[in-house]
């Protein structure tokens, strides 16, 4: 998701040179969210990806007021990969929130409240959805 940004923020920046302040922000939520993404929290994770996506919707949103932008063919290209990409993303947040609550419940049972301390299993956090 993070690497298909330059290119949308270039593709939109061609026909769009004068929205300098959404590109802008849209460019520093990315930097934000690589970031985060090297970071271990997962917190800190989905911060950065709501501020990526509240910089997302006003770039999208240039389509409505640039005509030739929406036909152009690399943007409609991008916005769909775009699209594809945060399926993909919604996916993998709930196949990892489904595994973190089976953790979660399983080291509170027996025996595993006893095995998991000593392999230093612990509760994981929830990934919370960035909407």
């Amino acid at each position: 998701r993070a690497s298909l940004i330059p290119s949308l923020v270039h593709t939109v920046q061609t026909f769009a040179t004068h929205e300098k302040a959404i590109l802008d922000h849209v460019t520093n939520a990315r930097a934000a969210l690589a970031s985060a993404t090297a970071g271990k929290s997962v917190a800190e994770r989905s911060a950065a990806e709501k501020q990526l996506d509240s910089a997302l919707i006003p770039l999208l949103a240039l389509g409505q007021n640039y005509p030739q932008l929406n036909s152009s063919e690399n943007f409609l290209n991008l916005q769909n990969n775009l699209a594809d990409t945060e399926n993909k993303l919604a996916f993998a947040r709930q196949y990892y929130n489904d595994a973190v609550a089976t953790l979660n419940r399983l080291i509170t049972t027996i025996p595993w409240m006893f095995v998991a301390p000593l392999a230093g299993v612990g509760e994981r956090e929830y990934y919370q959805t960035p909407r």
